[in-house]
């Protein structure tokens, strides 16, 4: 769905978390922060005075893959399910519960080059969603944030080793991964939509 950039829907964080991956919607609540090229926006909510969402607005014609390093799913199409996933690369290595939002979701994993990819199955009340996840052996921020000006404009937020999610959304307004990232570095990434998708 594309997004208009005006509402969001907050309540808990993991409801919140996936809200946000399902519709792509803002909250007017948001805080915003002027930000510089590559960046067009940044727009931030805290909770008791720490960040724990930020949304990232790329600038016209920016190319999403010179601002986030996403070749940790190469091969893999967005919403692949865990069923599909099977009869493309058999069976899971490990499969463990989610523990990112919270208990009774489960993601089933695969080894890749640079890391894990998972698959995960989201039953919301209104629709069920599939969700691809990755969590690289390499957490260092500047391995999947990559472009330094978007990092240096990030890292500020950043305040403790819990992890804050960043969505960055494409240059066209809408669609994008979510970043799970603390000052150590990144947990994981819930692909989005790509450039070209």
């Amino acid at each position: 769905m594309k997004n208009s950039g005006t509402t969001i829907w907050r309540s808990a964080v993991a409801v919140t978390f996936f809200s946000i991956f399902v519709c792509g919607c803002y909250k007017s609540a948001f805080e915003s922060h002027e930000a510089i090229s590559p960046l067009s926006k940044i727009q931030f909510a805290s909770i008791n005075g720490r960040v724990n969402e930020l949304v990232v607005f790329l600038e016209t014609n920016t190319p999403l893959n010179t601002i986030v390093d996403t070749s940790i799913f190469d091969g893999v199409p967005k919403r692949t399910t865990v069923e599909e996933a099977k009869k493309q690369f058999g069976d899971p290595y490990l499969v463990r519960p989610l523990s990112e939002v919270g208990s009774g979701v489960l993601v089933h994993l695969y080894r890749v080059p640079k890391g894990d990819i998972g698959f995960v199955t989201v039953r919301l009340p209104e629709e069920t969603q599939h969700q691809v996840w990755a969590f690289p052996t390499v957490s260092a921020v500047d391995k999947t944030i990559i472009n330094e000006s978007a990092r240096n404009q990030l890292l500020p937020y950043l305040k403790s080793n819990v992890p804050v999610n960043i969505r960055v959304v494409r240059s066209i307004g809408w669609g994008g991964p979510i970043i799970g990232i603390t000052t150590n570095g990144v947990n994981y990434v819930l692909l989005g939509l790509r450039d070209g998708d």
